[in-house]
C-alpha cells in the first residue's frame, strides 16, 4: 500500500475519509445482503445497493492499482483484488465483490488514517515554535512572520517566550528549557556566545540571538522531517507481504488468462472456463493476509499513541520484538523532572539558619533548583532573611548581601572559582557526587553554611525497572 495520499488528520477514526467510506459502503452491502436473503423489497434492491457499495468502497484503492500498473509496470495486490472483484461482478456474485471491496477499503483506510494521525502530531511540534519574531532593524523593533526569519537576523525573545529559529546568543543571559528538542530536563544556563535551539523556551532575562537557521531549516523542522522520512518505514512483514505480492499476483492474473484460453485452443465451452477463471481469482485473493499486517501495524500503533508514545513507523513497532537491552536517561526519566531537596547538611551553622539564608538568595529566582530550595524552606516552616543587591550568576548560582555579608548559593565550581576555602569539605562534596546527588553550597568567602541535595527516583522507577528484568531484558544507565 502506498502512503503518498496521506494528509494530516485530527479527528475522530471513523471520520477520516477512507474508513468513513469503506464503513457507509459496508452498511449499504449489509442492507443489501439482509433484504437479499430475508427476501424482502425488490429483487433489484440488493444489486442496487451492492452496485452503490462497491465504487464507493473501492475507488480509491481501484485507482491506486491503476496508477501503479500506468506508471510502475507493476501488478500488485491492489491490482488482484480489483480484478477479483470485477470477476465477482461478472459472475453474479455482487455480494462477495462488495464484501471485497469494504474489506480492503476498511484495511488501507485503517493504516492510512494511523499514519495520518501520526503525521499530524509529528506537525504538531512546530507549534513549539512562535508564529511570530521580533527581529530588531535599523534600532527598532519589528514584528514579523517566523517564517520570514533569515540567516544573521538579530531577533529578541524575553522570559516565557519560545525561539523562532536556531541562533547564537549576543546580547544578554538567561536559563533556557530545552526539554522539548532534547529531552532535558533541567533548564541550562545560556550566555552570550551560547546557541539556541528552535522551540526551546526562554525562562528569566530577555536576550538578542541572531538566526543561525531560516525556519525551515532549523533543529526542529529537521526532527520533524527525519521523523516523518522514519515514518515511511516499514517493517519486515509488510516488507514480505509487498515482495509477496509482486511475485503472487502476476502469477495468479497469469493462471486465469490460461484458463480463459483453454476453451479457445481446445474449443470447448467458453462459459464453464470463463466461469473456472474468475472463481480463482476470488479463491485466490489475498484479503485476508493483506488485511492483517496493516491492521496489526495500526493497532499497535494507535494503541502506543494513546499512551503517549509515539511510534515512527511498523518497522520501528517490529524491532520492539528484538530489544534485549533498554537503556535509560537519568534524569527527567528514572528521576523526578522536577528537583527536590531531600536532605540539608548544615556545617558551620544549624539546619534553620542554612535554610533561611538559602532561601533568601533563592525565592525571586525561577529556577527548579532555585524554587526547590525555597520549597524546603518552606516545608521547615523557615523564614528567608532579609536579601538586597540580589544578583543572578550565569551557570553558577546567585550572590546577594545579607545583614551586611555577601552571601553565594551555587555550585562547588562557584566556590572554587572565586577562591572561597571548600577545602576541607572536598571529601562530603566528593562522596555526595559519587552517590549520584548534585551538591549545592551556601557560603560567603569566609564560611560554608551547609550542602544541600536534589532529584529524587521516581516513585515508579524500581518497579518498571524490576518488570523490564522479569521480562528478561537487561537495564542500563546512559546519563552525563
Amino acid at each position: 500500500m502506498s502512503h503518498e495520499h496521506e494528509t494530516e488528520f485530527e479527528g475522530p477514526w471513523w471520520r477520516y475519509p477512507l474508513i468513513r467510506n469503506g464503513l457507509i459502503a459496508g452498511a449499504l452491502a449489509a442492507l443489501g445482503y439482509v433484504l437479499e436473503v430475508r427476501d424482502l423489497g425488490t429483487p433489484w434492491t440488493p444489486r442496487v445497493l451492492y452496485l452503490i457499495a462497491m465504487p464507493l468502497a473501492g475507488y480509491h484503492w481501484a485507482r491506486e492499482a491503476i496508477e501503479t500498473l500506468v506508471r510502475e509496470r507493476t501488478i500488485g495486490i491492489d491490482l488482484l483484488m480489483l480484478a477479483a472483484m470485477v470477476g465477482a461482478s461478472l459472475l453474479g456474485l455482487l455480494n462477495e465483490a462488495a464484501a471485497l471491496a469494504v474489506l480492503y477499503a476498511i484495511a488501507e483506510g485503517l493504516e492510512d488514517y494511523t499514519y495520518a494521525r501520526t503525521r499530524s502530531a509529528i506537525r504538531g511540534l512546530l507549534s513549539l515554535a512562535p508564529k511570530t519574531a521580533r527581529v530588531i532593524r535599523d534600532g527598532a523593533e519589528i514584528e514579523i512572520p517566523a517564517e520570514s526569519l533569515v540567516l544573521a537576523d538579530r531577533f529578541l525573545v524575553r522570559p516565557g517566550e519560545s525561539f523562532a529559529t536556531d541562533g547564537i546568543i549576543r546580547v544578554g543571559e538567561s536559563t533556557v528549557d530545552e526539554s522539548a528538542v532534547t529531552g532535558e530536563s533541567l533548564p541550562i544556563e545560556k550566555k552570550c556566545g551560547d546557541p539556541v535551539y528552535a522551540g526551546t523556551l526562554n525562562q528569566v532575562g530577555a536576550i538578542e540571538v541572531e538566526a543561525t537557521a531560516a525556519f525551515v531549516d532549523n533543529t526542529l523542522s529537521k526532527v520533524i522531517h527525519l521523523v516523518e522520512t522514519a515514518q515511511t518505514e516499514k517493517g519486515r512483514t509488510q516488507q514480505w507481504v509487498e515482495r509477496f505480492g509482486r511475485r503472487y499476483s502476476p502469477a495468479v492474473l497469469a493462471v486465469s488468462g490460461t484458463l480463459l484460453l483453454v476453451p479457445v485452443l481446445f474449443s470447448l465451452p467458453f462459459d464453464a472456463w470463463a466461469h473456472r477463471a474468475v472463481v480463482l481469482l476470488v479463491a485466490a485473493a489475498p484479503c485476508a493476509l493483506v488485511i492483517s499486517t496493516p491492521i496489526a501495524m495500526a493497532a499497535g500503533i494507535a494503541r502506543a499513541g494513546r499512551r503517549g508514545i509515539l511510534v515512527k513507523g511498523g518497522v520501528h513497532l517490529e524491532h520492539l520484538a528484538q530489544i534485549r537491552m533498554v537503556a535509560f536517561d537519568k534524569t527527567g526519566t528514572l528521576t523526578e523532572g522536577r528537583p527536590r531537596v531531600t536532605n540539608a547538611i548544615p556545617i558551620e551553622t544549624d539546619l534553620e539558619r542554612l535554610l533561611a539564608i538559602a532561601s533568601a538568595l533563592e525565592r525571586f529566582s525561577e529556577h527548579p533548583l532555585a524554587r526547590a530550595i525555597v520549597a524546603v524552606a518552606e516545608e521547615h516552616g523557615v523564614m528567608p532573611l532579609e536579601a538586597t543587591d540580589s544578583k543572578a550568576l550565569a551557570g553558577a548560582g546567585t550572590e546577594a548581601v545579607i545583614k551586611g555579608a555577601t552571601w553565594y548559593v551555587g555550585s562547588p565550581a562557584l566556590f572554587r572559582e572565586r577562591g572561597h576555602g571548600i577545602g576541607a569539605h572536598e571529601a562530603l562534596i566528593l562522596r555526595l557526587e559519587e552517590e549520584g546527588k548534585t551538591t549545592v553550597l551556601v557560603g560567603t568567602d569566609r564560611v560554608i553554611a551547609g550542602s544541600s541535595r536534589s532529584k529524587t527516583i521516581r516513585s515508579t522507577s524500581a518497579e518498571a525497572v524490576r518488570k523490564l528484568h522479569d521480562a528478561g531484558l537487561h537495564v542500563a544507565i546512559v546519563t552525563g
